[in-house]
């Protein structure tokens, strides 16, 4: 089986049923198979970019992993701010690049950017793929990278010769490796819930990933000195306790919001 209906085959057993992406010499080999599948559907862009965004957005929206594909060289560079955005936001997104042939790595050939290495510092992992043999097994272990822990993007080049190759492959043999969810220690939660029962004007800080899955009448909206409103600033000086919650703490303020744990007495004064 050709390695580009090889990774079809993958995406369809890793439940992947959405493509964003933009056609070109160096990634058309998949698309044909793609073109034969009966899961997957494809929405073409005008910009590789908007390819990786619309991709992050979809798992915003409905918390499903999507591929983001696009050809060699400059259509690969144009993935960079997507792929970096993607990435800090911790939203899982495998992305996958054409690339000139393996003999032509390192030469500057035509389109032939090294765009696993330039990947490399905005994304979870990148991999360049230049033995068809082992094109399963990372693409396995991508998806993998992509889910376990803090989910972050994941890059794989993937050269001309190596889509081009047969290999030996059963999709139904193949199964999606499993990974570690992270999980908080019993001790820590009691020592929040303890610290949040002695505090007078508790808040707690949520970050992105939280707040796609709540809505609160108490969300006070952002703090900070860019993204900050009067009554995300407010509440946060105002507080004796911030409990964080997938955020980081800087001086511009997290993504998210604040949901607000406040005394009776103070809820119709801090709610919006």
């Amino acid at each position: 089986m050709k390695v580009a209906e090889v990774i079809v085959k993958i995406f369809e057993r890793e439940g992947i049923d959405t493509v964003y992406g933009i056609p070109g010499a160096g990634i058309n080999g998949v698309y044909k198979y793609l073109g034969q599948s009966s899961i997957l559907k494809h929405f073409c862009h005008r910009h590789e970019e908007a390819c990786v965004h619309a991709a992050g957005g979809h798992f915003r929206a409905s918390g499903k992993l999507t591929v983001a594909m696009c050809a060699s060289g400059p259509g690969a560079t144009n993935f960079v701010t997507g792929i970096y955005t993607c990435n800090i936001d911790s939203i899982p997104v495998i992305a996958v690049t054409g690339q000139a042939v393996t003999a032509q790595l390192g030469k500057d050939a035509f389109q032939c950017v090294d765009i696993a290495k330039i990947c490399a510092p905005v994304a979870k992992k990148t991999w360049c793929v230049t033995d068809p043999k082992k094109v399963v097994e990372t693409f396995a272990e991508a998806f993998r990278v992509d889910r376990e822990g803090k989910p972050g993007l994941v890059v794989i080049d993937l050269p001309f010769d190596v889509r081009n190759a047969d290999i030996e492959f059963d999709s139904t043999n193949y199964v999606p490796l499993t990974f570690d969810a992270p999980a908080p220690k019993t001790t820590d939660v009691v020592m929040a819930i303890e610290m949040i029962g002695a505090a007078k004007n508790p808040i707690l800080l949520m970050g992105g990933g939280v707040l796609l899955a709540i809505n609160h009448p108490l969300n006070a909206g952002h703090c900070g000195i860019q993204v900050g409103q009067p009554i995300g600033n407010r509440a946060f000086l105002d507080s004796d306790l911030v409990l964080g919650i997938g955020c980081r703490f800087t001086e511009r303020g997290d993504d998210g919001g604040f949901w607000l744990h406040v005394p009776h007495s103070g809820v119709g004064r801090l709610r919006h």
